[in-house]
């Protein structure tokens, strides 16, 4: 099963099974006050979703697809 990691500012806030999980948690840490045009628009948030073919891949450090 698919594995995604999320990375905001840089560093890894969390992960998910989906991308729809993925989407969700980024839309709860996002600033309200910001659209997503200015967030992935400034490199400091730089939002990331990193897939990996399973859970065992990335506690494995294979290299993301």
């Amino acid at each position: 099963m698919t594995f995604y990691e999320l990375l905001w500012e840089g560093e890894g806030c969390g992960d998910a099974a989906d991308l729809a999980e993925a989407l969700a948690f980024f839309q709860e840490i996002k600033p309200k006050q910001l659209s997503w045009e200015e967030v992935c628009g400034n490199p400091a948030y730089s939002p990331t979703i990193r897939r990996y073919r399973s859970f065992e891949a990335f506690l494995d450090n294979e290299d993301e697809l």
